[in-house]
């Protein structure tokens, strides 16, 4: 599931006993209490992250203790991180039934499991031969987990001075940071030149990410634009008897802030530093032989305003000769 959903028992009649408790059942002969359970009346709940086989009941001291210790034993193999979180509240749950019932010992032997076993969970979240981190580091699922150990960590009451809350913090910031107020902007430029018995047309296309970091700035500063990539360009064009064909890249480093205009619309006023012929070469082929030719590096700034609309395109000629720039907006992830 995407978010934990509620379950809820309403009971026929009477009021539920203080020492009923909802579970998962995992085994025949093992259960897990589900999260965060309250008893309001004759009505008991609990958060569950996925659909399976759920029951009710009120065990003795001795089944509690029983399933407390098995329970300790395999939550330590979840596979996944809903899992692991849902075993970690399951200890948690455990240790409240346990206060509630006057057995402390037991008690806080649950509560040390669960802090272990989250303990263990965010050290290998943090280590990237332990946890395979995915390509797109803002893949939802990763997203979720991040911020499910932070909460899960704060909840438990985990020092905020330690080297794994500040580890912990610092992955989250980057993550939020990298994944919300995301952009892409789309290049496409077309340079024509048509002289005499020479004709050549450059075309320039990709797109290039940035942010609007959130987490980093001032309530009173605006937003900072921040983002780098590399775009692509083809030559094509004739020289006599000779054909002319190319392909370089052009490296971008995106600058600039958010502001809004007098009729409250957000704005992006972006520096767009180029580097192009960051590599690539031009082949002129005539009829006796073939010439390779090098791109001679060169460097240009653009500076564009764009509205933070989804598809907004902003256009404009080429000063020096037949051809345009253009720019369009992608808003991919707004928070």
């Amino acid at each position: 599931m995407l978010k934990a959903a509620t379950l809820k028992i309403t009971l026929a009649e009477a009021t539920a006993d203080a020492r009923t408790l909802l579970f998962h059942l995992r085994q025949a002969d093992f259960v897990m209490p589900i999260s965060e359970q309250e008893i309001a009346g004759n009505v008991i709940s609990g958060k569950i992250r996925h659909f399976s086989n759920y029951l009710g009941g009120t065990p003795s001291d001795s089944e509690a203790s029983q399933q407390a210790s098995q329970a300790a034993g395999q939550s330590s193999g979840s596979s996944d991180w809903q899992s692991t979180l849902d075993d970690i509240g399951g200890m948690m749950e455990w240790g409240e039934w346990f206060n509630s019932q006057g057995m402390e010992d037991e008690a806080q032997d649950s509560f040390n499991q669960a802090e272990q076993g989250l303990r263990e969970a965010i050290e290998c979240f943090l280590d990237p031969s332990c946890r395979v981190v995915p390509i797109d580091i803002c893949d939802d699922d990763y997203v979720r987990e991040a911020l499910a150990y932070l909460a899960q960590a704060q909840l438990l009451g985990f020092d905020e001075e330690s080297e794994l809350m500040q580890d912990l913090n610092t992955a989250v910031t980057h993550l939020l940071n990298e994944c919300t107020n995301r952009f892409a902007i789309e290049y496409d430029y077309l340079q024509s030149v048509d002289y005499g018995s020479f004709s050549e047309d450059i075309h320039v296309t990709g797109q290039v990410l940035f942010s609007l970091p959130v987490y980093v700035v001032s309530d009173i500063e605006p937003l900072q634009a921040t983002g780098e990539g590399t775009v692509s360009g083809t030559i094509t064009g004739t020289a006599e008897d000779c054909t002319i064909t190319g392909s370089f890249t052009v490296n971008v480093v995106v600058e600039g802030e958010l502001d809004a205009d007098e009729m409250g619309q957000p704005w992006l006023n972006l520096r767009l530093n180029e580097s192009w012929y960051a590599s690539g070469q031009q082949t002129f082929v005539c009829p006796d032989e073939s010439t390779d030719v090098p791109l001679i590096p060169a460097q240009s700034i653009q500076n564009v305003r764009l509205l933070m609309q989804d598809g907004y395109i902003m256009q404009q000629p080429h000063l020096q000769t037949e051809g345009y720039y253009r720019w369009t907006l992608h808003v991919l992830h707004l928070w």
